[in-house]
């Protein structure tokens, strides 16, 4: 008798925002009865089962959103233990996808498997693939996938378990028989006893990934190296989405959905074939909220890739199929039998590397072709070398390229976090919208809001405050970053938060640079050939905290700054300490008289009203003006920007000396590009010749100082040439760091 487990995929259909927690688990009491009738052993239910996908929505209620977790142990919880206890009742080891709140604070994306026979969790696995952005797309119709916002990235692993008490009568000894031909097999691929095949006891080998992990080869390998025989994969795929997938809004829906499925199925195939093992994956689809379309799709596959049963609706539906465990033997003792044919010591890139780094350019500087001299084996082989530390030293070979002039790129891409220390998600997308355009191919930026910061800071309470939530918040991403910049100076005095989160973080991130963009500013400003650094604002109401920030970047005492340790608060603001000469003044620009709406707290203004996230209104997106109105209020702004910077630089006597350089204190509903461009264009220097004004933006200032950081630390760290070379690598990073400053 083969060994044999019958398996089915749960599939769920529709399941809206204000579907009620008792009709769910009724469906799925429902479909684990259906299950039972086809005599089942093992069923996967989807991803995040329990309620609707809540990653779509941006929510901002703290409330609300733990609403949407499980808390505690999910087999006994009074909101999930029926599935449980119903699954124990018949005999029916159950795969559930849930959202987790785990008992030391953190959220995360998970699943376990229950063992029936048992009534415990024999595994659980937390999703380690999670896609999509922390910040929602600005675009009112866009579907969001928001979990990078709520989950953090999984913790456990991609561990194979194997599931007692599945086999029937009789499979013990056809698996204890095919022992002794595994040990023939192991001798003949140098491989240790076993590990052909794996599972020389009898018990079946299972492993668990969630929805987006499915579309990277890694996990399958990971569990494929670990013998796996039934890989389970529950989730909840969009279909028409071209914001999410980064297509036309223009694309035919249909066409997006059909593609989306295809390329679900194309994931299980694949993967399942190069691993040579089974693979059940359930969906929960149909359209959420009457508007948020999930494809089906849920099947199960053979390890020869193929389709042995799958859905036929879009709603709740049990998909069976059984499992030949043997059938997995085949492709693991010859096509992919990996003792045998991997070659792991050219693999290294794989760990070493996340982003993509290109080859360097053939010409540098051009995009042709140069004649070339064919590689060699040799060469190759020692380039791929090269990846491993352990590797011994390799012959030099003759390049294959013609060699760049200029430095190469890191090996791996940098990441940088830009953290804005307030509750309002609209600024921080505005902030990486202007700094984006600026960074290198090898740079990526990702925005932070902290939603539980104080709105504005008027007191030192309010500071440490806005500093604890914004470090709690930042911590948890800081491991997948190379650098940080805290987003400051920023609306409602919330700086002082800024100053005392970057001494926090330095000291929590050793090694990392974390930079202040309000300081980044100044420094960028003042090399730049400022001697006196104005810096504008958006009203009079931010004006004072800004003015004495900017004393404390330039060097001053100031009782908000921030200097080695703990800042200094109260007290009017020196006027004869070191600093001072450097501050030409703080102006305001006004802005708060053309608000037309806010973002949360006293965000910059903005040509948008403020976007409600409520889930009880349909989520309408911003209530946007017409254009003629939009030009109308930009042109506004310009105006009223231009003429604040004309009172920095002018002389007369209520004014203090005159600005060589600005600095932008706030972000305008105009993009930061033009507002440079404008005050370059139309305020010049008094006495200076005309020569035009240098204006830095804070932020792009701040980024670019962390890239010439990170370049310049790699480059110390793998240093082995002469001193010359050295110095030509400091040089280099020095430009690129005030690349894009100014106009």
């Amino acid at each position: 008798m083969a060994r044999t487990v019958r398996v089915a995929a749960l599939q769920m259909g529709t399941t809206n925002i204000w579907d009620e927690r008792p009709h769910t688990l009724e469906r799925m009491l429902r479909l684990l009865q259906l299950a039972a009738e086809e005599k089942v052993q093992v069923a996967l239910f989807p991803e995040i089962a329990f309620t609707t996908f809540f990653p779509r929505y941006y929510i901002t209620d703290e409330a609300r959103l733990a609403a949407f977790f499980e808390h505690g142990d999910v087999a006994t919880a009074p909101d999930t233990r029926a599935v449980f206890d119903r699954a124990r009742d018949l005999g029916i080891d159950i795969c559930v996808g849930f959202a987790e709140a785990a008992p030391e604070g953190d959220r995360f994306n998970s699943c376990v498997y229950y063992h029936a026979a048992s009534g415990q969790v024999l595994a659980k696995y937390r999703k380690i693939h999670l896609p999509g952005d922390v910040e929602p797309f600005p675009d009112p119709d866009a579907v969001n996938q928001l979990e990078k916002r709520y989950f953090k990235p999984g913790d456990l692993g991609f561990e194979a378990f194997r599931v007692p008490d599945l086999l029937r009568e009789g499979d013990d000894a056809t698996a204890a028989g095919h022992a002794g031909d595994q040990a023939c097999d192991s001798q003949a691929s140098g491989t240790p006893n076993g590990a052909v095949q794996g599972n020389v006891t009898g018990d079946p080998i299972f492993g668990m990934m969630i929805c987006n992990d499915r579309r990277w080869s890694e996990p399958w390998r990971v569990l494929g190296l670990q013998g796996v025989e039934i890989v389970l994969c529950g989730y909840n795929t969009a279909g028409f989405a071209p914001h999410l997938w980064g297509a036309s809004k223009d694309a035919d829906p249909e066409e997006a959905n059909r593609l989306s499925l295809f390329q679900h199925k194309l994931c299980m195939q694949a993967h399942g074939y190069t691993n040579a093992t089974f693979s059940v994956s359930a969906a929960r689809c149909g359209l959420d909220d009457g508007k948020y379309i999930m494809i089906a799709g849920s099947c199960i596959t053979d390890p020869e890739g193929r389709i042995i049963a799958e859905s036929k609706t879009m709603g709740d539906e049990v998909i069976v199929a059984d499992c030949d465990l043997d059938m997995c033997r085949p492709g693991r003792t010859r096509t992919f039998d990996f003792g045998r044919h991997r070659r792991v010591e050219h693999y290294g890139r794989i760990v070493q590397q996340t982003g993509v780094v290109e080859p360097p350019l053939l010409t540098p500087g051009t995009g042709s072709v140069t004649k070339l001299k064919p590689a060699t084996v040799a060469a190759t082989a020692a380039a791929e070398a090269t990846l491993l530390a352990n590797d011994a030293p390799t012959e030099p070979v003759e390049a294959a390229v013609v060699p760049s002039t200029t430095p190469a790129p890191p090996t791996n891409p940098i990441q940088i976090l830009l953290l804005n220390p307030t509750k309002d998600p609209t600024l921080t997308t505005a902030l990486v919208s202007a700094a984006i355009p600026t960074l290198p191919a090898d740079v990526s930026l990702t925005g932070l809001t902290v939603p539980t910061a104080p709105p504005a800071i008027f007191s030192r309470a309010d500071a440490l405050l806005a500093a604890a939530a914004s470090l709690s918040a930042a911590l948890d991403s800081t491991a997948a970053h190379d650098a940080l910049v805290v987003a400051s100076p920023l609306p409602g005095g919330n700086v002082a938060a800024a100053d005392l989160l970057v001494a926090a973080l330095r000291e929590q991130c050793p090694g990392k640079p974390v930079v202040s963009a309000l300081a980044a500013g100044v420094a960028a400003a003042r090399a730049l050939g400022g001697e006196r650094v104005g810096l504008l604002v958006e009203d009079v109401g931010a004006k004072a905290a800004l003015e004495d920030a900017l004393l404390g970047a330039c060097g001053g005492s100031s009782p908000f700054h921030c200097g080695g340790g703990i800042g200094v608060f109260g007290g009017a603001m020196p006027c004869g300490h070191a600093g001072a000469a450097a501050i030409a003044g703080v102006e305001s620009c006004g802005l708060d008289e053309l608000r037309v709406g806010a973002g949360g707290g006293g965000g910059g203004v903005e040509v948008e009203a403020e976007r409600e996230h409520s889930l009880a209104d349909d989520h309408d997106g911003p209530k946007r003006l017409s254009t003629p109105e939009a030009d109308a209020v930009a042109d506004k702004v310009l105006d009223r920007i231009c003429a604040a910077a004309r009172v920095l630089v002018a002389d007369g006597p209520k004014k203090g000396p005159r600005a060589d350089a600005l600095v932008l204190g706030f972000c305008a509903p105009v993009p930061a590009a033009k507002v440079r461009a404008e005050v370059a264009a139309r305020v010049l220097r008094c006495g200076d010749g005309g020569r035009k004004l240098p204006v830095v933006d804070p932020v792009v200032a701040g980024v670019q100082q962390v890239i010439g950081l990170v370049r310049m630390a790699g480059r110390m760290a793998g240093a082995t040439a002469a001193g010359g070379e050295e110095a030509a690598a400091a040089a280099a990073a020095v430009g690129e760091a005030t690349a894009g400053l100014v106009v």
